[in-house]
């Protein structure tokens, strides 16, 4: 992940009880613990591999940083782990 930090909110509702004015009243239903039983991510977020800033002043001038950083990283890893790929197989001719 390339950005900064999420934000860390997991636990989710998944149904409203209906109000009479339309409404709707909605509580915390679920979330995902950990293998060591502990709640994972939830109130701390996802720390990212590259932390980069989104900086105003470059957003506004038309760029994104973490587009292209993204970018940049992903050239780089074609460049110096090249994925070779299978040679194709034979057309299936039936007879």
């Amino acid at each position: 992940m390339i950005g900064n930090r999420t934000w860390g909110g997991l636990v989710g509702i998944s149904r409203g009880i209906p109000l009479m004015d339309g409404g709707y009243v909605t509580a915390p239903e679920f979330a995902f613990m950990n293998l060591e039983g502990q709640w994972d991510v939830e109130n701390h977020g996802v720390d990212p591999d590259i932390p980069l800033d989104n900086r105003p002043d470059l957003v506004v001038a038309g760029k994104d940083p973490q587009l292209e950083k993204a970018i940049e990283y992903v050239m780089d890893k074609i460049r110096t782990e090249p994925v070779k790929l299978p040679p194709r197989p034979p057309f299936p001719i039936k007879k």
